[in-house]
């Protein structure tokens, strides 16, 4: 063995890499002025309004559904489940057709919103679960929160919306 030691020379011309944090998207929606947010890959499909047929002894925040295509789709107004006051569909309502994973199998539902907004590329370190914060903006319904500059947005629980 050799009683020299390995003399460490600066690597020169290294191109720096950008290690940055995955991004996730997400769908963004209004009710009134609030803005809530949706995993865009839970998203199916956006459309206008459709003609309703109405489901007898349905709760009154599943307000029809609709036939999307062959697909018979519940639509849920998401202003009557938060218990907001009523409004009458207008030309930003649109249908949010979600794709969630029930038992197994995954069902479509569509949630009726007053309108959608943007597509935000999230990183991983801006999206805050529920039981990271003591805001007082946390409901039975929420998620956890979307953060986009100063603006915290709610993401929701669809099966929490769904079934309670």
């Amino acid at each position: 063995m050799s009683d020299k030691k390995a003399i460490r020379k600066p690597v020169e011309n290294t191109t720096q890499v950008d290690i940055s944090l995955p991004e996730f998207e997400f769908l963004t929606f209004y009710l009134e002025e609030k803005v809530f947010a949706i995993d865009i890959l839970k998203v199916h499909e956006i459309c206008t309004v459709q003609p309703l047929t109405k489901l007898p002894f349905s709760p009154d925040y599943v307000v029809g559904v609709i036939n999307l295509r062959g697909a018979i789709i519940p639509i849920i107004d998401l202003r009557i489940r938060f218990s907001l006051s009523a409004k009458t569909y207008g030309a930003l309502t649109t249908f949010i057709i979600i794709s969630l994973e029930v038992d197994g199998q995954f069902k479509l539902i569509g949630a009726a919103v007053d309108k959608t907004g943007d597509v935000l590329a999230i990183p991983e370190n801006k999206i805050v679960s529920e039981q990271e914060t003591d805001c007082s903006e946390s409901s039975q319904f929420n998620q956890g929160f979307v953060v986009d500059g100063e603006s915290k947005i709610a993401q929701l629980n669809w099966k929490q919306i769904l079934y309670t």
